[in-house]
């Protein structure tokens, strides 16, 4: 009898059991149906307020219709700038708060970018403070590195939409990718105004140079050196898709080699090459200073140093490319190699025209001292040095 109790008392027992977990799985089930309602209407509501933006790597991403707070990251600080919307930036990197006269967009945006707040050193292989960033509660990040990977962790580390824009493929600017990303960042930033008027202000210039240079016959050959890459480089490194000598009609002696734009030389192929004019970038010339005081035997064995024809251009590349300079450097080079083309072109007027419509800003005087360009190099003794041709 006990034993049958006992056994009554145990079948009652996991009854009960088996009704409050029933009990429970269903409690669990109302609850995380409610859940699922209630995160619906969250993403409904979340889609009514965002729109979806497709990138320069071609990402889909889901933006706010309304975006008041940006963080712009290795080097996507210029494209902000170039859209109008440096207003927008609560955030920077170190590289654009400590490097304010090498660049057109940071000083242009100096006084903004002064009272800012550091996330990171910038540059690559460089790490920023995630932690930072999402204190801050961007609406958008923007990058211009274009590493897919680390493009996606930065949007799962923080939650926060992030858009990649582009300057070029192989070549370091591809107009055509350059103005679909500047494009991007207007329709993102609600400033297709402005960079639409951009993009038309480029295509003006392109037709002025176009029309310039199309009835030259025979092109100068031409060769740059002391071209920036990942730091400031000697005269032995160049572009060969160097866009301002293809606006001025000139013939790289580079081009053949390399389908990329950058490339490093052996000395000895200039020397094979004698190009008629040689222009060294802004960011390599003491660098390339250094080089003349060791092997002056070499540079006076080139025909462009002993005709006299070596010129400094403004740094085409500084934290990537500087598009504006590209532009200003070929209105330069125009007026070196085709003088009676260019004689019209009152230079720092028209680099004054091009700053202010790149960055909002007149640039010019400052770029220049900066750099002791767009001048003449002068080679004397063991010294190298820049002097300014077209002054304010």
């Amino acid at each position: 009898m006990e034993n049958k109790k006992l056994g009554g008392a145990v079948r009652i027992s996991n009854v009960a059991i088996k009704s409050g977990l029933l009990i429970k799985y269903f409690l669990i089930i109302i609850s995380l149906a409610a859940f699922i309602s209630v995160f619906d209407s969250k993403i409904s509501m979340c889609a009514e307020n965002s729109r979806e933006i497709v990138d320069s790597l071609g990402r889909k991403v889901l933006v706010p219709k309304k975006v008041g707070k940006v963080i712009a990251l290795n080097s996507a600080l210029r494209f902000i700038c170039y859209a109008g919307a440096g207003d927008l930036i609560v955030a920077v990197e170190n590289i654009d708060k400590n490097y304010i006269d090498t660049r057109a967009y940071t000083a242009a945006l100096e006084d903004k970018i002064k009272e800012l707040p550091v996330i990171g050193e910038g540059g690559i292989n460089h790490s920023h403070d995630i932690e930072k960033i999402i204190s801050l509660k961007p609406d958008v990040i923007f990058e211009a590195f274009n590493d897919l990977k680390q493009i996606d962790m930065l949007q799962k580390r923080t939650g926060i939409p992030v858009i990649s824009l582009c300057y070029g493929d192989s070549s370091w600017c591809s107009e055509e990718i350059f103005l679909n990303s500047l494009k991007v960042a207007g329709a993102v930033l609600d400033r297709e105004t402005k960079s639409t008027e951009l993009a038309k202000f480029i295509e003006i210039l392109n037709d002025d140079l176009k029309n310039r240079i199309s009835s030259i016959k025979i092109r100068k050959k031409v060769y740059i050196g002391g071209v920036s890459y990942r730091g400031a480089q000697a005269v032995t490194s160049t572009d060969s898709r160097y866009m301002p000598f293809i606006k001025a009609g000139a013939e790289n002696v580079v081009s053949y080699i390399s389908d990329n734009s950058h490339v490093f030389l052996d000395r000895e192929k200039i020397f094979e090459w004698q190009p008629e004019y040689i222009f060294i970038d802004g960011g390599g010339m003491q660098i390339t200073a250094d080089d003349y005081a060791k092997n002056s035997k070499y540079y006076h064995a080139l025909n462009a140093v002993r005709d006299d024809k070596v010129f400094c251009t403004l740094p085409s590349v500084f934290y990537f490319i500087n598009v504006e300079t590209l532009y200003i450097n070929a209105y330069f080079i125009g007026k070196i190699l085709y003088p009676e083309k260019f004689a019209d072109i009152d230079f720092p007027k028209k680099s004054a025209e091009i700053y202010n419509m790149f960055v909002g800003k007149d640039c010019y005087d400052r770029m220049s001292k900066q750099y002791n360009a767009p001048g003449k190099v002068i080679f004397k003794d063991d010294k190298l040095k820049a002097e300014i041709l077209f002054g304010k």
